[in-house]
């Protein structure tokens, strides 16, 4: 069983069946104050999901689980997982041979670079009258790499979600899911060059998991919580 979260890091307790830990911690307000300060001392810099810092929280929580009797879900507390960044950083788009200017396109990528012409994907349409949130994320969800044609009607929207997508885009799985383009025009594509490229940085992370083992292995009773934070904000 893997646990994984994109956004989320978490730290857990898994009953199997109601028992006890074979020590049972006694709730102080010292020891509580003292696990609280020390998660949110200078040290750990506000515990960012993307920083070194949230390898001590792991590291201290883990150490926390084994002292009150936890023991590991799988053979270690910390269980691990690798976050992709894919970052824009290249790309050339011509529509019947024109090379469209930045701001009448962006892409949703799931790997380092694209290189299409119009035989490589399909071609669909957001029209004036549809709704362009849903109809962006039909195609973002379907299992087809596309070009999609956005009415010129829906500049605003499209504005908005270019700035979004223009941003790292942070995901579990790299190359595992279909690319898409979209072009604000209201021209039919008779023709097509693309080329996407994209930096991919990657961020070794980790839920924290401990459980207290019962009678039997078909109930498990979860306790979770986040243990990432902000971090440092200037």
């Amino acid at each position: 069983m893997n646990i994984r979260s994109v956004f989320l890091l978490t730290l857990s307790t898994l009953v199997l069946f109601i028992s006890s830990c074979s020590n049972r911690p006694e709730i102080t307000e010292q020891n509580v104050s003292r696990i609280i300060s020390t998660l949110s001392s200078d040290e750990m810099q506000g515990r960012h999901a993307m920083s070194p810092e949230i390898d001590m929280a792991a590291d201290f929580i883990a150490k926390e689980f084994s002292k009150i009797g936890l023991t590991p879900f799988d053979e270690d507390f910390k269980q691990t997982f690798t976050l992709y960044s894919i970052i824009p950083s290249q790309s050339s788009v011509s529509v019947n041979g024109n090379e469209l200017e930045e701001h009448k396109f962006f892409s949703i990528t799931n790997t380092d670079s694209v290189r299409w012409s119009l035989t490589d994907v399909t071609v669909e349409t957001i029209n004036e009258s549809e709704d362009f949130r849903e109809a962006l994320n039909t195609y973002r969800n379907d299992d087809r790499s596309s070009i999609i044609t956005v009415s010129e009607a829906h500049s605003e929207w499209f504005s908005r979600y270019r700035g979004y997508y223009s941003r790292a885009n942070r995901t579990l799985d790299i190359d595992q899911k279909p690319n898409d383009l979209f072009v604000l025009t209201n021209d039919r594509v008779r023709s097509a060059n693309v080329e996407i490229f994209n930096k991919i940085e990657t961020q070794p992370l980790a839920n924290v998991v401990g459980k207290i083992p019962g009678q039997t292995e078909d109930e498990i009773l979860l306790f979770s919580a986040h243990y990432d934070h902000i971090g440092v904000v200037n």
